[in-house]
């Protein structure tokens, strides 16, 4: 019987939501993107007694634990949870989801159930109310179509899921000891925001369908970017009433200013941010551009960090 699952995530970017506040239809949806790093790196044992070690993400484990006991039709027996490899909190990366699921792989894999797939982990967690990319990301990594799901519940469905080219990175840009919307505070701007238009639902659409995901396809580096730039755009407006501009810190919308003035393209903030991701053709472009902006005092306050995308899912280890 197996005693130990240790599971080794990625993380997500997500460039917005393709309907929110509608009335017909499906709602939310999305696409994004996985990427390696940062991520959580989570082993989950048998034991004689609960226990969970991570940190200050003790609480979060712990309670993720919980929900995913409570919504469980199969018991479970008492298990050590351990968090060896940390990504942080509320910086638009997913990281919530991708801890969920980690820790829910591994209390499902012990229980016996191994085949259980990523949607019902989140389900048994009560992640994914809203977006469904980094949960199939979770699967299966790569470039993700979130096609919504029903207003009246649901989750949502992958429309399409494409290999990244290997080659391009990400330039990650974060200002330090900032965080996102989430919680209470994610709901009520939602709440707040007006209806999302059908004719940017529309055009959201049309940039995936036949600009991005021929990008994609073609390795067509500058159609990606354009794609990105164009979608980003108009869901940065969209968001602006409760999130200030098209990026939600600004220190992140200088710094996307100044790059798009030197001839920077492809750049979009990842879910409520305050992360930013920075499209580069490789890892010499990556290295160049994290290299200005490292030695420009100017940016001092934010981290930088260059990513690989992930084409595949989770890594899962299981010993007897």
């Amino acid at each position: 019987m197996n005693r130990r699952v240790r599971v080794t995530t990625g993380a997500r970017l997500h460039f917005g939501p393709l309907a929110v506040g509608g009335v017909q239809g499906r709602t939310f949806g999305g696409v994004g993107l996985m990427i390696e790093t940062p991520g959580w790196q989570v082993t989950v044992e048998r034991s004689e007694r609960e226990e969970v070690t991570a940190g200050e993400s003790t609480g979060r484990v712990t309670n993720i634990c919980e929900r995913f006991r409570r919504n469980s039709p199969v018991p479970a027996s008492p298990c050590r949870v351990t968090v060896t490899q940390q990504m942080p909190a509320h910086t638009g990366l997913g990281s919530g989801t991708q801890l969920a699921l980690a820790v829910a792989r591994g209390l499902a894999t012990l229980a016996g159930e191994d085949n259980l797939g990523a949607v019902e982990l989140a389900r048994r967690t009560e992640r994914g109310c809203r977006s469904a990319i980094g949960t199939h990301g979770f699967t299966a990594g790569g470039f993700l179509v979130d096609a919504g799901h029903p207003v009246a519940g649901g989750f949502g469905e992958l429309a399409c899921r494409l290999p990244m080219p290997p080659e391009w990175r990400f330039l990650l840009a974060s200002p330090k000891h900032r965080s996102g919307l989430s919680g209470t505070a994610e709901r009520r701007a939602f709440e707040t925001l007006e209806p999302m238009p059908a004719a940017m639902t529309a055009e959201l659409c049309r940039v995936i369908v036949m600009d991005w995901l021929p990008a994609v396809t073609a390795a067509d580096f500058e159609g990606f970017c354009a794609a990105l730039d164009a979608f980003g755009g108009l869901v940065g407006e969209y968001f602006s009433p409760v999130q200030g501009d098209v990026f939600a810190n600004q220190h992140m919308s200088l710094l996307a200013k100044e790059l798009r003035a030197g001839g920077v393209r492809g750049i979009a903030q990842s879910s409520w941010g305050p992360t930013i991701a920075v499209s580069c053709a490789d890892l010499d472009a990556a290295e160049e551009l994290d290299a200005a902006l490292s030695s420009d005092r100017k940016w001092d306050d934010c981290g930088f960090r260059i990513v690989r995308p992930l084409n595949e899912g989770a890594h899962v280890v299981v010993n007897d």
